[in-house]
This record gives structure tokens, C-alpha cells and sequence, in this order.
């Protein structure tokens, strides 16, 4: 079990706002709803688990942001052969081998993170919300 540690005090919070609760979301694409993704999936400001599985690829780039400073953790459930995804970080693409089951990636929301899959893929991506960068590297 992993415990994630919090600065003394309220978090990161300004007086006025309340902590949210964790948001927990499940998608199924197949072949007609993968058009329906959109461009840009935003996340808020609470901490955020996100499963996207489809038996076929994406129709296009996934971009994603946060509302707040925070890092994007992503985890592969299956493996993914060359050239069937493309990761993207402040635009450039970045280079990408053969992606093995449970190879987890970690970055941060400033960098404008995108995704492409050409095939079927599950991915699992987790965002920390109000949890700060800074306190993450320690």
C-alpha cells in the first residue's frame, strides 16, 4: 500500500475552498463511440481516476489539462506494439518503443500531454488534484 504524505496544514487550500471528493470514471469505446471523444479532456480540481478501454483505436490526438498544477500518471493494462501509440509533451512527440503491460508514465499537466492509439488499448491515468507538484518529488 502506498501512502502519499501532505505538507502540515491544509494542503495547498485557500480558506474559502473545501476539498472535493475523488473522482472515479469508467469508458467503453467501440468502433462508433470512439468519434465521440473529445480533443480535450479536462480534469478539475479533485483527484481523478480515469479508465479508457476500447477494442479499436482512437479517431484522434487526446489532449489533456487540469484545472490545477498537477501531474499525470497513466498506466497501461495491456501491452501495445510499436508504433500503435503516440505519447506528446509541450507538442513534441516523444519518442515511444513497444509499450509492456503495466508501464506506467508520469507527467506533468504544464507540459500539455496528449495520447494516440491505433488499436485497442486500456489505460488507466490518475491525477492528484489539489496534491502539488512540489510535494510530490519529495
Amino acid at each position: 500500500m502506498v501512502e502519499l504524505s501532505m505538507p502540515p496544514g491544509n494542503g495547498g487550500l485557500r480558506p474559502s475552498e473545501k476539498p472535493l471528493a475523488p473522482s472515479v470514471s469508467f469508458f467503453q469505446l467501440t468502433e462508433r463511440t470512439r468519434f465521440n471523444v473529445p480533443a480535450v479532456w479536462k480534469n478539475g480540481k479533485n483527484f481523478t481516476i480515469t479508465r479508457l478501454q476500447s477494442p479499436c483505436g482512437l479517431s484522434h490526438r487526446i489532449v489533456k489539462t487540469s484545472a490545477v498544477k498537477a501531474l499525470l500518471v497513466s498506466v497501461s493494462l495491456r501491452s501495445i506494439p510499436i508504433g500503435e501509440y503516440q505519447l506528446w509533451a509541450d507538442g513534441k512527440e516523444v519518442p515511444m518503443s513497444y509499450v509492456p503491460s503495466f508501464r506506467s508514465n508520469v507527467i506533468d499537466f504544464d507540459a500539455s500531454p496528449a495520447c494516440w492509439a491505433e488499436r485497442a488499448h486500456r489505460i488507466v491515468g490518475a491525477s492528484p488534484g489539489h496534491w502539488r507538484r512540489a510535494h510530490q518529488a519529495k
